[in-house]
């Protein structure tokens, strides 16, 4: 599980980022609005959602250069998930917002990278 070992990377660096922002005060997950942007520390809520974008971006990105067997399944979501160490997520909550603003939106893990190694934003 090659892959999992660069989620654990990214979600171990510090990771932080927030919703979409599609209009000044809001902002959206997918196509689902998320109510006003939040401020201050994350909360278990932003690492979850961190923590979904990343593995949607990693998904995303397998498809584009990786054998289609190669590419994880939901099932090898929710193992990568349920097998992540705790500390993944403890260290994400309280972690400043600006990475995870960037992150999420990220539309690459390329990105995501860059983001939470503070070089920047997409």
């Amino acid at each position: 599980m090659k892959w999992f070992a660069v989620l654990l990377l990214l979600a171990g660096c510090g990771s932080k980022s927030a919703e979409k922002r599609d209009e000044p005060g809001g902002s959206t997950h997918g196509d689902q609005p998320v109510g006003p942007a939040a401020t201050g520390p994350l909360t278990e809520a932003d690492c979850d959602r961190l923590l979904d974008h990343m593995f949607e971006l990693y998904i995303a990105d397998k498809k584009k250069t990786a054998k289609p067997d190669e590419v994880p399944t939901e099932e090898d979501v929710a193992k990568a998930r349920a097998g992540m160490p705790a500390d993944v997520k403890a260290r994400c909550i309280g972690s400043p917002r600006p990475p995870y603003d960037c992150s999420m939106k990220a539309q690459t893990t390329a990105e995501i990278r860059v983001c939470l190694e503070g070089s920047g934003g997409p």
